[in-house]
């Protein structure tokens, strides 16, 4: 497809023989397509009053020719390309739940893994997220603020993020991150001020206060490595986090002496 950074009103080349689409997002943009037809179809016009008319002839059609022109490309053109842009703006509207998850507004894993396949050959340092003793949270305070903590959680990880990243709500009170051309430095210390970031909120949710801890692994995705090979590899840098005592961060592999450390794991307020 088509990169994201052409201009708003662009034909949206789609592989695998998929139709192209307009995409007409403003009023503006429907305004403007009007005014480009117009204009198109007036200069249209002129070729064809030059190329087919002797002079004589030409000088007394042309006035009504022209008016013609505009006045039917206009009614044309101002009943297209409005239902060009509800089209557009509906498209846009189906295509949000399948990209972005209802509850916290990251992407979705399946859209996850649809942006991850259009950059398979890039490198990336991949980040596998478990909020920390989660069911104790539903069993105390119940689902809804558990909610609120998984939404609260998402929101933190998307702010510590930028925009070239992917934050993927994977599963429940899991999520995966992939950082954009970064070295495992790097992202080591993005993914701690994640963690110290969200053990330290207390978290608002209905009449109660409620603080948490996650737990992090990563790995980095070389150009050439698969991309459910490289999520492998953070998650098992998880399950080592988790076993050493949860509330820390874990690569794999392991980068210099005090990697990993993590403060240590704090209890559920009651």
């Amino acid at each position: 497809m088509v990169s994201s950074c052409l201009p708003d009103i662009a034909v949206v080349v789609r592989p695998c023989g998929e139709t192209g689409v307009i995409k007409i997002k403003t009023r503006f943009h429907v305004l403007l397509g009007i005014g480009l037809s117009v204009a198109f179809a007036v200069v249209l016009i002129e070729v064809h009053l030059h190329v087919n008319y002797a002079p004589d002839m030409r000088d007394e059609v042309h006035p009504k020719a022209v008016i013609a022109t505009i006045f039917v490309t206009t009614l044309i053109t101002a009943f297209v390309f409005p239902q060009l842009r509800k089209t557009y703006l509906l498209t846009v509207e189906l295509q949000r739940p399948i990209a972005r998850d209802r509850l916290t507004n990251v992407a979705t894993r399946d859209h996850f893994f649809e942006r991850m396949a259009q950059q398979a050959r890039h490198s990336w340092v991949s980040l596998m997220v478990d909020i920390d003793n989660f069911k104790q949270i539903n069993d105390t305070y119940g689902h809804l603020v558990g909610d609120v903590v998984i939404r609260r959680v998402a929101a933190i990880l998307r702010e510590n993020s930028r925009a070239e990243d992917i934050v993927c709500r994977f599963g429940g009170e899991d999520f995966a991150i992939f950082l954009s051309n970064q070295t495992l430095d790097e992202a080591y210390l993005v993914a701690e001020r994640m963690r110290a970031q969200i053990g330290q909120e207390q978290i608002a949710a209905e009449d109660v206060f409620v603080s948490t801890t996650v737990s992090i692994g990563g790995a980095h995705k070389e150009s050439m490595t698969h991309i459910e090979m490289a999520i492998r590899h953070a998650d098992e840098a998880l399950y080592r986090a988790r076993e050493a005592g949860r509330n820390r961060t874990t690569f794999n592999p392991a980068l210099a002496t005090g990697q990993g450390a993590g403060s240590a794991p704090r209890a559920i307020p009651a």
